[in-house]
């Protein structure tokens, strides 16, 4: 499969700048469909400033057949609309919803186009919610040295954290203040 994760941008809903870090969710998801032999990339929104356009444009041009929205609660209302941009203008994706916000409130996101929605800890359903329709629940993880390291390096070059060096530059953005 090939696989385009999503941390789902609300920065225009909020007006909230981020802090530029990015989702461990999406990065220990990376890897273990990486390690399973999928070709992923992430793409952190928040971090990109990106919206709707700018991901539906990089899915059209990416060639991805799957997409994983990640968010927070506050971003489900954003992840649900994406879903909806997204199936609209590339008949046949598949897209599928994790994190906070639908661990939160499973029965919101099951109101969405979604094809699937995983619950909870995603490792261990990563790649079933890409593979089988409805509500996925990821039980805990009871080895954490099970998983592979978090997939840094599927992060952008040019999109850094201001907490987490690594062999990434931190953005550089106008309204953001150091503190």
């Amino acid at each position: 499969m090939k696989i385009l994760l999503v941390n789902v941008p609300i920065w225009r809903d909020t007006g909230f700048v981020s802090a530029y870090n990015p989702g461990m969710g999406l990065l220990y998801i990376g890897a273990v469909l990486r390690e399973k032999g999928h070709d992923v990339r992430i793409i952190d929104a928040e971090a990109y400033r990106w919206w709707y356009e700018e991901i539906l444009l990089e899915c059209k041009s990416g060639g991805y057949n799957h997409v994983g929205l990640g968010c927070l609660s506050n971003g489900l209302d954003s992840a649900m609309r994406l879903a909806e941009m997204l199936k609209r203008e590339i008949p046949g994706i598949w897209i599928s919803l994790g994190g906070v916000g639908p661990s939160a409130d499973v029965e919101k996101a099951q109101t969405s186009c979604a094809d699937s929605i995983c619950v909870g800890e995603g490792e261990s359903v990563a790649e079933k919610v890409f593979l089988e329709k409805g509500v996925h629940y990821g039980g805990p993880i009871e080895e954490l040295a099970s998983l592979p390291l978090p997939a840094y390096d599927l992060l952008e070059p040019a999109v850094g954290s201001k907490y987490w060096g690594g062999n990434l530059p931190t953005p550089e953005v106008n309204n953001v203040r150091e503190t």
